[in-house]
């Protein structure tokens, strides 16, 4: 059994969608992570909390 067959016989098309879903969901959630870096980073520098770690 070898292509298509052989993928449709072991639930291949299921786990590839399975697999689609985390990767899009993994990278959508990295870039809201990501996007919120700036304010985050923005505040702790307001309030003074980076200074505190770096001298």
């Amino acid at each position: 059994m070898n292509g298509f067959s052989a993928i449709t016989a072991a639930n291949g098309w299921l786990i590839a969608a399975l697999g689609l879903a985390v990767v899009f969901f993994g990278l959508a959630s990295l870039a809201l992570l990501v996007s919120f870096f700036p304010r985050v980073l923005g505040s702790a520098v307001a309030a003074g909390v980076l200074w505190s770690f770096v001298g």
